[in-house]
Parts: structure tokens; C-alpha cells; sequence
């Protein structure tokens, strides 16, 4: 017997967690109706628990097309309720990485102006080579020059407002944070007050119970005094009995007064959860419809810095594309070049310095990268352990992770219910259903007994037990 309760409470465990999981992740599929989407799955996720339990205990006993009904119904439910499982790991799973692919876009621009601060140094680096051995002329290398400021200046063209748009990157940012601290503390103070008014309800409740059972107590102790007079050619205990039917009007009164009381205080502490949890989710629903939009807002600037590093990169190609043809076509000199070899050492000197500033930039925005693949670290592994070539698609592993849960999350609960049912039927060879027939079994019922099934015997020697204790 430990053993069935302990898959029954085991099976309303993981049901209670899977409908919680299954009614966020509706909630998160279909944002405009939250609350309605909550009453709506909770409901469906009970009825199916139900289902399942009914149409085991009932299944040789109920027509086909309902039978046929019911199954497809458990069904469609456990898919819904896999899918709003799916739906509540997805969101948390983006809300994670989305602060990730954001510094990982940071990193791409800044791995792209390194190229370019490279592709400067080559260039100056074949201009010296060119003047050292003799063989550079002036009209080349101030070719050359006009396809390097090309360049040059198609990258400051769009840092500065590369730069502006990252800085509203980071304040929609911050406004995301402060808007969910917000929330946070919101959420506190109404959980606080709630908790605040239950107990003063509480405290007003127990008073007047106190009060009342008071009076029911003096009530008590007359009728004890008079059991306890010990008056001569006196009989206490009709008197007591007496004194205690003229108090019955009181005592019901009495009574009632409690019981409304009680009453009331369920009612009065119910009203407050659901008033607070409703408010609760108003003001979670409002912050996350906030920071919807400031995400998008987001996503609208990063689209904005690719348009503007699409707008450059073809004049780039360009220019990089002619400068490789001068300086295949170009013509040795035997010019002294000893003040532009100079020039163009301290203009490579700059770009180096500029490599180590993007350097510095690149290894803090790596850092943030490192620590959420520290948080992501085992389903990597997960992942690479099932991949024999070693990519790590970690969107596919989530998405397979969160697929495993999902499918085994829900039917273990259902099956579990049913589980408990067989069991308490081999215990006990009842079933819920079946056991109110007992008392009324017909001829047909007694040619339809079988001897081998615990059930059956249980009917007969109810039936048999019923009729000798009427005779």
C-alpha cells in the first residue's frame, strides 16, 4: 500500500508541476490573454488527470464512439500540455541567450575593424618593400593612397554612428533591467501586504471565536454546577438537562456565529491570494510587454548597423580590389624614399596602436561570452557526446533537451494515475466506479459472474452479506 500512495503522490507531483510549466508556456505563446489562458489550462490539465482515470476504471463499460472520444481527448491534452512545456523552457532558453548573441554581434564589428587596421599595415608594409627595393613611383603609391583613404574613410564613416547606435543599445538595455527591478520589488510589497492582511484577518477572526467559545464555556460551567450542587431530594442531572435545553437556542447561536466566522475568514483570505496573484501577474504582464518592446527596439538598431556595414563593404571590395591591381602592375623605382618609408612606419605604428585598443575592447566583451558558456557548459557536453565529429550546434541541443523533458514530463504523470488505479484494483478488486453495483445485482448480473476475478467474488459475498443481515 506504501507503495500505491506513494506513485499517487508522486504522479499529482510532477502532474501539479508539468500544469504550472504548461499554463506559463501558453501564457508565453499567447501574451494578449495571460489570465484567461491560465484558468483555461489549469482546467483542461485537471479534467485530463480525470479522464485518464475514468476511462481506466470504465473502459469494458462505455459505448465505443465515447471511449474513442475520450482517449483522442487525453491525447490532444498531453500534446497541449507537452507543447506549453515547450514553449515556457524555449522563452527561458532565449532570455538567456539573447545577451549573448548581442555581445557576440559586438565582437564581429570589432573583429572587422581589426581586419581593416590589417589590410592598412599590408599595404603600407608592400609600399616600404616597394621604396626600399628601388621600384615604387610616386603616381603609384599616391594611387595607392587615394584607395587606402577609400577605405579609411568608409570605416569612419559608419564608426561614428556604429558608436551612437551601440550606446542606445546599452541604455534600452539598462532600461530593460530597471524595468524587471522594478517589477521585483513590486511583486514584493504585494505579496507582503497580502500576507499583512491575512494575518490581521486572522487576528480579528480568533477574537471573536475566543469571545464566543467563552460564552460557551459559562454556558458549560452552569450546567456543571448544577450536575455538582449535591442538594438534598434534588435530582441534578434533570435539572442540568433542564438548564441545558433552555441554553440551546444560545448554544446555536453560539454555534453559528463560529462556524460564519470561520466561514468568512476562508473566504476573506482566498479573496486576497487571488486579488494578489492576479496583481502579481498585471505586473508582470506590464513589465514584460515593456521590455518587448524595448527588445525590438534592439533588435531595429542591430539591423541598423548592418545596413550601414552592407552600405560600406562593396566600396571596400572595390577599393581593395584596385589597389591589388596597382601594385601588381606597378613599375620599380629607383627613387629615395627614405621620408615616406618613415611616414608610413609611424602610420603603421598607429594602426597598431589601434589593434591593441580593439584588442583590449574585444577581450571584455569575450569575458561576458566565456562566463554564459560556463552556464551553458553541460548541455555542451550533453551535446558533444551524442555528436561524433564535435560540432556543437548548441540551439539544437537545447531544442533536443528541452523535446526529451517535454515528452516524458506529462505522459509519466498520466500513466502514473493509471498506474495507481491498476494497482488498487489487484489489491483490492474493486474499482471506484464499479463499487456502488454492489447492492443491486440482478439475474443477469449473477449469470455474468466470474468466479476468478477478485471483483466479482467482492460483489457475491456483498450481495450475500446483504441479504442474510435483511433476512
Amino acid at each position: 500500500m506504501f507503495l500505491i500512495i506513494l506513485a499517487l503522490i508522486c504522479a499529482l507531483t510532477i502532474s501539479g508541476v508539468a500544469i504550472f510549466y504548461s499554463v506559463i508556456g501558453l501564457g508565453a505563446i499567447f501574451a494578449a490573454a495571460k489570465v484567461p489562458i491560465y484558468i483555461m489550462g489549469g482546467v483542461l490539465e485537471v479534467a485530463k488527470l480525470v479522464t485518464a482515470s475514468w476511462l481506466y476504471q470504465n473502459w469494458n463499460n462505455i459505448p465505443f464512439l465515447l471511449k474513442t472520444y475520450l482517449t483522442t481527448a487525453v491525447g490532444i491534452l498531453m500534446i497541449i500540455t507537452s507543447l506549453g512545456i515547450f514553449g515556457f523552457l524555449s522563452k527561458a532558453h532565449v532570455e538567456q541567450s539573447t545577451p549573448a548573441a548581442e555581445t557576440v554581434a559586438k565582437i564581429d564589428r570589432i573583429d572587422e575593424q581589426i581586419l581593416r587596421q590589417e589590410s592598412t599595415i599590408t599595404n603600407l608594409t608592400s609600399k616600404i618593400d616597394r621604396l626600399q627595393g628601388g621600384g615604387a613611383t610616386a603616381n603609384v603609391d599616391d594611387q595607392i593612397d587615394r584607395e587606402q583613404k577609400i577605405i579609411d574613410n568608409a570605416d569612419e564613416k559608419i564608426a561614428g554612428e556604429v558608436t551612437l547606435i551601440q550606446k542606445k543599445i546599452d541604455n534600452v538595455q539598462k532600461q530593460i533591467d530597471d524595468i524587471q527591478t522594478d517589477a521585483d520589488k513590486k511583486i514584493d510589497i504585494a505579496r507582503i501586504d497580502a500576507k499583512d492582511s491575512i494575518a490581521q484577518l486572522r487576528k480579528d477572526a480568533d477574537s471573536i471565536v475566543v469571545a464566543e467559545q467563552d460564552k460557551l464555556n459559562k454556558l458549560d460551567q452552569a450546567v456543571s454546577d448544577v450536575l455538582n450542587s449535591n442538594k438534598s431530594f434534588f435530582n441534578e442531572e434533570k435539572a442540568a438537562a433542564e438548564l441545558k435545553e433552555t441554553q440551546k437556542s444560545e448554544r446555536n447561536t453560539i454555534d453559528v456565529k463560529i462556524n460564519q466566522t470561520q466561514k468568512k475568514l476562508a473566504g476573506d483570505v482566498a479573496q486576497i491570494n487571488t486579488q494578489t496573484e492576479t496583481k502579481i501577474t498585471d505586473i508582470q504582464a506590464s513589465a514584460d510587454s515593456q521590455i518587448n518592446q524595448l527588445r525590438a527596439k534592439i533588435d531595429g538598431f542591430n539591423a541598423e548597423i548592418s545596413t550601414l556595414q552592407a552600405s560600406v563593404a562593396d566600396e571596400v571590395a572595390l577599393a581593395k580590389q584596385r589597389i591589388n591591381e596597382i601594385n601588381t602592375a606597378a613599375i620599380t623605382a629607383g627613387e629615395n624614399a627614405d621620408d615616406q618609408i618613415a611616414q608610413y612606419e609611424i602610420q603603421i605604428n598607429s594602426a597598431y596602436d589601434k589593434i591593441d585598443g580593439l584588442n583590449s575592447d574585444k577581450f571584455v566583451a569575450e569575458s561576458k561570452i566565456r562566463d554564459l558558456e560556463a552556464e551553458v557548459g553541460p548541455i555542451k557536453y550533453i551535446a558533444q557526446f551524442f555528436d561524433a565529429d564535435g560540432e556543437v550546434d548548441l540551439e539544437r541541443a537545447v531544442t533536443w533537451l528541452i523535446i526529451t523533458i517535454m515528452f516524458v514530463f506529462d505522459p509519466l504523470a498520466v500513466l502514473l494515475l493509471i498506474a495507481v488505479n491498476m494497482s488498487l484494483k489487484a489489491r483490492y478488486g474493486w474499482s471506484f466506479e464499479g463499487k456502488g453495483d454492489l447492492d443491486a445485482m440482478t439475474e443477469k448480473d449473477y449469470k455474468k459472474l466470474n468466479l476468478n476475478q477478485p471483483n466479482h467474488i467482492t460483489r457475491l459475498e456483498r450481495q450475500v452479506y446483504n441479504k442474510v443481515k435483511g433476512e
